[in-house]
């Protein structure tokens, strides 16, 4: 059972991975 919050947390955690991802990208293509 996926609850309202439940769903809003799991956005959260997706923006913050995606925010995480971005920076990290940037970080290999300052090393290329």
């Amino acid at each position: 059972l996926i609850t309202e919050a439940g769903t809003i947390e799991d956005e959260r955690t997706i923006a913050y991975m995606k925010r995480f991802v971005n920076a990290f990208d940037a970080y290999v293509d300052r090393l290329n």
